[in-house]
């Protein structure tokens, strides 16, 4: 069995005292106080040089908007990705998050971001019409059609919303409505072989 026991470590004695900073050496400025609290000056100098979280946020809220109407929709999803960091509870951004990831085609991402625009601001009808566009995208055209009739209650009186977004799901739902009443190809070639009498 191996027997266990500490080690004790060797001090060493320093002789060589050589400080980093001679007194002698110092310089003396004619006109300073003494008593003068340099730390209070630097705490406050700090504080003025730093951003509170509210310009902060706002400043990288701009920054996002600017970098995506660059068509820069990955560093602006970032620059808002860090600004929800700090207040997550603005439906605006989220907006903004999720029409970006609507342009980029990351549609699931986007209809996370879009269902918590409504879920914070449920009175907001832009974050429904965001919505049913990311629906849309995946092919969820009943949903988008029922978020885009949600966003025409809450303002009826968007013309856009109403032409581009609502008629544009209604249309599509009617085509796959018309699609799925007509046989595809092979019903009928089984209709007509059931139809066709073999003669003996």
């Amino acid at each position: 069995m191996t027997s266990f026991s500490w080690k004790r470590k060797a001090t060493l004695n320093i002789t060589n005292t050589t400080k980093a900073f001679d007194e002698n050496e110092q310089v003396q400025e004619e006109n300073s106080d003494p008593d003068f609290d340099w730390i209070s000056v630097a705490k406050r100098q700090k504080l003025e040089a730093l951003e509170d979280n509210k310009t902060l946020f706002e400043r990288l809220k701009k920054e996002g908007v600017t970098l995506a109407e660059d068509d820069k929709f990955w560093q602006a999803i970032n620059r808002w990705n860090v600004a929800l960091s700090l207040n997550s509870e603005d439906p605006t951004v989220f907006e903004m998050k999720a029409q970006a990831l609507i342009n980029l085609h990351e549609w699931i991402d986007a209809i996370k971001a879009a269902e918590k625009v409504v879920k914070l601001k449920p009175t907001w009808w832009v974050g429904y019409q965001t919505l049913g566009r990311a629906q849309m995208g995946i092919g969820e055209v009943k949903l988008a059609l029922r978020s885009f009739q949600v966003a025409c209650h809450i303002n009826p009186a968007e013309e856009e919303l109403r032409k581009d977004d609502l008629e544009w799901a209604a249309d599509l739902l009617r085509e796959k409505g018309k699609v799925e009443e007509t046989p595809n190809t092979e019903e009928i070639a089984k209709a007509n072989l059931n139809s066709v009498k073999l003669r003996n």
